[in-house]
């Protein structure tokens, strides 16, 4: 009985002391995307990022398979139309063209003694000395060795443009922008092998979000800053405008002409373009993602406003607000927000007043 206090005593205390421990649970830091509230209406401007081009770019590859032996350029050369810019071993396709011209002259001797014997029954027969079957087997003869002739011919012309194809020349004057290849290296048909950049002028590369897409029209104008030179402000007109999207994205690639181009530029430079949109709307209005309102059980519209950004932590405060018309470029806001608050577009649904959260773009 004692032994069974002592048990009954101990567990007690077990129980208690683990009762005493408190479960301390981690906090959750939401990462969460943002973006600063802003007026928009009337006229407003939007930058994206864009890369120059030359004009003309254009990849040259070769049309036949072998190593290379001759590289004969380097990044930045000049070059000119009809230079060599380099060349595969020709051996194989050499060999080929050889053994096709001795094949050549075999079998133009068997067609010259296919059409004598062609001739000769022809004859014979008109003349009533010879079968017609035996005139149809010389004709028929004659008729092959012939096409024999012309295929053979036909490999000849064959062999010598893939001989011909084992050398890459400037299609036109420019500068070399790019090497792909080594010496001593295999390339496949199709690989492109230098990029050559030609052409007077500049463009400019920029790729718009489908939101903006439709309003980038031909003949807008635009304000560039080159990051080598952002000292410098540049005018620019959107020659054009794609149709369809770039392969695997959102965006649309537009080229924009460059008006007041100097010698400062080359191609690759990367630069802001700024495009000014009409939204046709007289007074500016106050506009946030519609995915970023939600509405409460009461009815209340609200959003989350980012307070206290504190390094990678800040906090989020519940903010009702009054809405008004839903646009193309988000619902606005016309009571419970002020200009340049931050607030919350993406992972609203999880949030609570006051949560901590992680901001990310």
């Amino acid at each position: 009985m004692k032994t069974t206090y002592i048990t009954l005593f101990t567990l007690a205390l077990f129980v208690a002391a683990c009762g005493s421990k408190k479960t301390t649970k981690k906090e959750v830091i939401r990462p969460v995307r943002y973006q600063q509230v802003h007026k928009s209406g009337g006229k407003s401007s939007r930058t994206f990022s864009g890369v120059a081009r030359a004009s003309t770019e254009t990849r040259l590859s070769f049309k036949v398979s072998g190593t290379i032996q001759v590289l004969n350029v380097k990044v930045g050369q000049q070059v000119k139309a009809g230079q060599l810019i380099a060349s595969v071993d020709a051996a194989d396709y050499v060999l080929q063209y050889e053994d096709a011209k001795a094949s050549l002259r075999n079998v133009e001797a068997q067609r010259q003694n296919a059409q004598s014997s062609y001739n000769r029954l022809r004859q014979l027969y008109e003349n009533n000395n010879a079968s017609l079957s035996d005139y149809e087997k010389a004709k028929t003869g004659y008729e092959s060795a012939k096409a024999t002739v012309n295929s053979i011919k036909k490999k000849i012309a064959l062999a010598q443009s893939q001989i011909n194809y084992t050398k890459i020349v400037a299609p036109r004057d420019g500068v070399v922008a790019e090497v792909l290849v080594e010496t001593n290296e295999n390339v496949s048909p199709g690989r492109p092998i230098v990029q050559l950049d030609s052409g007077k002028e500049l463009e400019v590369k920029v790729d718009i979000p489908e939101v903006f897409i439709a309003k980038v029209k031909s003949g807008d104008t635009v304000q560039m800053r080159f990051s080598a030179q952002p000292q410098t402000l540049y005018k620019g007109i959107v020659h054009e405008v794609a149709f369809t999207a770039s392969r695997g994205k959102t965006t649309y690639p537009v080229t924009v002409k460059i008006l007041n181009p100097d010698q400062n530029m080359r191609p690759s430079m990367t630069c802001n373009v700024t495009f000014v949109f009409d939204y046709g709307i007289a007074t500016p209005k106050m506009l946030v993602p519609a995915i970023a309102v939600r509405q409460d059980v009461q009815g209340k519209r609200y959003v989350f406003t980012v307070k206290d950004v504190k390094g990678e932590s800040s906090k989020v405060v519940k903010q009702v607000v009054k809405v008004g018309d839903l646009t193309e470029e988000g619902i606005e806001i016309m009571q419970g927000l002020k200009e340049s608050e931050l607030v919350v577009t993406a992972g609203v649904s999880k949030l609570k007043d006051g949560q901590k959260v992680r901001l990310s773009r």
